[in-house]
C-alpha cells in the first residue's frame, strides 16, 4: 500500500503525542520502584469519570488514588504492556482489568504512601508543564492557578450537595 499525504499527515499529527510526556522512577523502599508517567487526554477522561458522583474531600481523595493507579506504567521496571493484545478490544480490556488490579492493590495502601506517589505525580507534571512552556504551547499558566480553580469547583459542588439536602 503507497503512503500517501494523508498518511503523512497522520504520522506528523501523531509526533504530538510525545510533546508534554514524562516519566520518572520513584523509589519506595530498597526493593520497590514505581514508573510514573504523566497522563494522556485519554487518562484524564478516564479519570473524571471515575470521580463523577463524588464532592469535596471525597472528590479530592479519589482523585487522588485514580491519578495514582493511572501514572504506574511500571514496578520495579516490569511494565504494564497493552499493546500485547491483538485486537483494540482485547487491549482495551487488558487496560481495564489492569488498572482495576492496581486500583484493588492502592485501596490497601495506607493514605501516607498513596500521598507520597500522588506528590511525586504532581512534580512530573510539574516538570512536563514547564517543557511545554519552553517551547511556547503554555504561557503563564501557574500551577496555583490550576489548584485555586479545582479549589472552587469543589467550593461550589459542596454548596450545591447541601442547598440540595
Amino acid at each position: 500500500m503507497a503512503v500517501t499525504k494523508v498518511d503523512d499527515a497522520y504520522a506528523f499529527l501523531s509526533k504530538i503525542t510525545e510533546l508534554g510526556k514524562a516519566k520518572k522512577e520513584v523509589k519506595i523502599n530498597d526493593d520497590l520502584s514505581l514508573t510514573l508517567e504523566t497522563l494522556t487526554a485519554e487518562d484524564e477522561v478516564e479519570l473524571n469519570q471515575a470521580c463523577n458522583g463524588y464532592s469535596g474531600l471525597a472528590y479530592f481523595t479519589k482523585s487522588k488514588i485514580e491519578t495514582v493507579v493511572m501514572s504506574i506504567k511500571a514496578v520495579n521496571k516490569i511494565r504494564f504492556n497493552y499493546d500485547e493484545a491483538k485486537t483494540d478490544e482485547e487491549k482495551i480490556q487488558l487496560k481495564i482489568d489492569a488498572l482495576e488490579k492496581i486500583r484493588k492493590i492502592i485501596g490497601t495502601w495506607h493514605d501516607d504512601v498513596i500521598s507520597f506517589v500522588h506528590t511525586e505525580y504532581l512534580k512530573l507534571a510539574v516538570e512536563s508543564e514547564g517543557q511545554l512552556r519552553k517551547i511556547g504551547i503554555l504561557k503563564n499558566i501557574e500551577v496555583e492557578d490550576k489548584l485555586k480553580e479545582q479549589a472552587e469547583e469543589n467550593r461550589k459542588e459542596e454548596e450545591e450537595d447541601k442547598k440540595e439536602k
